[in-house]
């Protein structure tokens, strides 16, 4: 057969996943058949098309055309995107696009975020085989983000993004502070708190929605507010997407006792006010508010409230585009599923192996989007062989050599890459040979360091059970509390590092997590294991010194002649003295302070 590159009567279309093959004018020595080959590493496939061409004029036209496409199965394609839409909380909206695939219409599911959304309460979806719609009766400030359209069928599947934004007017700012003021633990049978899952089908109420609202309590109930309570969200943060120039405000609804201290930062550094940015407090809703918001604006922020009992914290994040370019795909992504610089969660550990043995090396990469991996042999790309095999699933990325030879020793190294940029890990790799007396391919796993026996972390906090083990890779590792084998999952994280220790990341720590853990490695030649206890201390278990300020000062920025107020809280056992000074002078001594 004869492969087919780009030339005048013959022109590949497409970059992946649909490609074609188009022929501008057709000729009568191009009637035969065609093969598409399509091959990556893990094997081969391949589709045949016969074309027949006829020569004008002899009465073919017509069937030709009846039979263009026959019963050849098509990738399904989009024939119109979805559109990004905004719209205010409690509309009714309906997300549209249209599909197309022969000789059958294609299968469609609708996603949100990555994950398929269940059609229950105010979601229902229609399709008539050629237009797909996605129906919300009541939207809520939750409903934000990314919908996407798959449309799907035995050969492919095409899909299709828009962005959701739900706008919350300001001026329901007061009746959500008119509904806050209601004793702690007590939520209507409309509210959900800031722990339950989205995909529930209670659904909050937004307070300014002009349904069924959630009762307020009359101001006499709130003498039977507890007297402490840790912070607790009535209302988070959403993620905002807007023009250069705009004005955006974030802001939600904190309640607890002693009153929360809070904190906004952005990317991780804390956020001060200034000329454009400024840090308001009304009762119980927090706020922070830029104005004339300029590019660099765009980031995650996060406000993190604490008191004495506890600690809560909410992000969201703020995308910023040109004012005069429409609302792109890429941005659309962006806001919708954050991109991360691959790392690496499992590294490669160095390993000895012997001629004509087995060696395999594997590590795990975490990354958004999607990463792709690159192995090198000191330097150079390790090419595939029938000896060679390489594996990646998106995920962890795993190399296999059979009839280990002494050409294969050396560094190692993964290269996992996303648009973001690129980075490697490396191992290094020695080959013994048959009559050598070493046994450091053949080594049980050990612990050179051992999980401490206990350990107490406070609420909320992350913790990691680190141990170093040593032996001959690949090691199976398992995590388990109370005899319960943990799974490898974003609360609990298995971690090797590259030096050899391994360790068990508790994302957030809950005092249901005290108890027993214990770490089991195993390889082809023996297994090993540790534990540790592991308490949680509650934070009202802990020591109050004499005297803290539970918030401190935060700058101020204000235009001549008007009054600027700086505000602190302390927690004492008795009374205290609290001195203010300007410059290291007592601010006493200044007529214009109180």
């Amino acid at each position: 057969p004869n492969y087919y590159k780009d030339a005048p009567h013959f022109r590949l279309i497409g970059a992946g996943p649909q490609y074609r093959l188009e022929i501008p004018y057709a000729k009568l020595d191009f009637t035969g058949t065609y093969s598409i080959i399509a091959r990556n590493c893990h094997g081969e496939a391949k589709a045949v098309i016969s074309l027949q061409i006829y020569a004008k004029g002899q009465g073919k036209e017509e069937q030709t055309q009846k039979s263009l496409h026959g019963k050849v199965l098509t990738l399904p394609i989009i024939k119109r995107e979805l559109r990004d839409l905004r719209c205010c909380d409690g509309d009714a909206v309906s997300l549209e696009c249209k599909v197309y695939a022969t000789p059958e219409p294609p299968l469609v599911r609708w996603e949100r975020g990555g994950k398929i959304i269940t059609m229950v309460g105010d979601f229902a979806t229609e399709f008539d085989g050629e237009t797909a719609r996605l129906n919300i009766q009541h939207v809520y400030p939750e409903d934000e983000g990314e919908y996407t359209c798959v449309a799907y069928n035995d050969l492919g599947k095409a899909y299709t993004s828009a962005c959701l934004v739900v706008d919350v007017p300001e001026g329901k700012e007061n009746i959500l502070s008119q509904r806050l003021i209601r004793p702690m633990g007590l939520l209507s049978a409309g509210s959900t708190p800031r722990s339950t899952p989205r995909s529930t089908p209670v659904r909050s109420l937004s307070p300014a929605v002009p349904r069924k609202s959630p009762q307020v309590l009359p101001r006499s109930d709130i003498s039977k507010r507890p007297k402490v309570s840790p912070p607790k969200f009535y209302a988070v943060p959403h993620n905002r997407l807007v023009q250069e120039g705009e004005t955006v405000r974030f802001q939600c609804a904190i309640v607890g006792h002693p009153a929360p201290w809070i904190r906004w930062d952005k990317n991780g550094t804390i956020v001060t006010p200034s000329t454009r940015i400024s840090i308001k407090e009304r009762d119980d809703i927090k706020i922070l508010e830029i104005i004339d918001v300029m590019r660099e604006d765009a980031a995650l922020y996060r406000i993190t409230a604490e008191n004495d009992f506890g600690r809560i914290e909410a992000s969201a994040r703020l995308e910023v585009i040109n004012r005069y370019e429409s609302i792109s795909r890429t941005i659309r992504t962006r806001s919708a599923s954050p991109r991360t610089y691959p790392t690496f969660d499992r590294s490669l550990l160095p390993t000895t192996s012997r001629i004509n043995s087995r060696l395999q090396l594997e590590c795990r990469i975490r990354g958004t989007p999607n990463v792709t991996s690159t192995w090198y042999r000191n330097g150079q790309p390790l090419e595939r062989s029938s000896r060679i095999k390489r594996y990646f699933d998106g995920t962890t990325a795993r190399i296999e050599i059979s009839k280990i030879k002494v050409s294969d020793a050396g560094e190692y190294t993964c290269v996992a890459t996303n648009i973001l940029g690129s980075t490697r890990n490396s191992c290094q790799v020695t080959v013994l040979s048959p009559h050598d007396l070493s046994i450091a391919d053949k080594n049980a796993p050990q612990f050179l360091q051992s999980l401490p026996k206990e350990s107490i972390v406070m609420e909320n906090y992350c913790h990691e059970f680190q141990a170093g083990i040593t032996g001959t890779p690949p090691f199976m590792i398992t995590w388990s509390k109370d005899g319960r084998e943990l799974p490898d999952s974003n609360y609990y994280k298995y971690i090797i590092y590259e030096d050899g220790g391994i360790a068990l990341r508790i994302a957030e720590v809950r005092p249901e997590d005290a108890g027993e853990y214990t770490c089991i490695v195993r390889n082809d030649f023996g297994i090993a294991s540790c534990s540790s206890l592991f308490a949680v201390q509650d934070y009202k278990d802990v020591f109050k010194p004499a005297f803290q300020f539970t918030k401190t000062p935060l700058p101020v920025v204000a235009a001549k002649g008007t009054t600027a107020c700086f505000c602190v809280r302390t927690q004492c056992r008795k009374p205290i003295e609290i001195v203010w000074t300007i410059n290291g002078k007592d601010a006493r001594e200044n007529a214009k302070c109180k």
